[in-house]
């Protein structure tokens, strides 16, 4: 499985290279109507123009892990910056993160609660890998637990004006993948 998330990741990777080189040299926009990623949903605009090159489902609302996972890398920076945190500073991984990170369906970095990992070695998991269970364990380190994490990520997408952000785990996971990460008062889907 882990095999099968990796090769994904780089198909993707490598269709979205040769759609932006594709998008520069001009040619795409005749053939855009024509592909079918095999994604739930994809919007690609021309950053000159403004103009819409390529949609699927561009309105669906979606659960925005990697995304949220920049927001909470975004606050593990500025720690490192302020001092109040240190790339070698070591990170104790929690029962419920270890279980977290063996779920293959949401992450693919296996960690163990019997060790400590430096925060770089979890960043670079959470930027590389996309690793869940690598974020998560940050926001730990950084909040102290899951819930005051993710009330520093509210604050912050605030301070960025990033009003509509609905933020419920610091990788962006659903509340119902977080498990005993999430909150007990939400649904499970969210």
């Amino acid at each position: 499985m882990v095999f099968k998330t990796v090769k994904s990741r780089f198909q993707i990777g490598l269709f979205a290279c040769v759609f932006f080189i594709m998008m520069l040299l001009g040619g795409l926009t005749a053939n855009a109507s024509s592909l079918n990623l095999q994604v739930k949903s994809a919007i690609a605009i021309d950053a000159d123009t403004g103009q819409v090159l390529y949609q699927k489902n561009d309105a669906k609302s979606l659960p925005v892990a990697s995304m949220t996972k920049l927001l909470s890398t975004y606050i593990v920076l500025q720690q490192i910056k302020s001092g109040k945190l240190h790339w070698n500073s070591r990170v104790k991984i929690s029962p419920a993160v270890a279980k977290l990170s063996r779920n293959t369906e949401l992450t693919n970095v296996p960690l163990s609660a019997k060790r400590t990992y430096s925060v770089r070695e979890l960043y670079q998991a959470t930027l590389i890998y996309s690793a869940n269970a690598a974020i998560t364990a940050l926001g730990n380190k950084v909040a102290g637990s899951p819930h005051q994490f993710v009330s520093l990520m509210r604050k912050t997408a605030k301070q960025l004006h990033l009003n509509s952000a609905k933020l419920i785990t610091a990788s962006g996971i659903t509340n119902g993948q977080a498990a005993s990460l999430g909150y007990a008062s939400l649904p499970k889907k969210r």
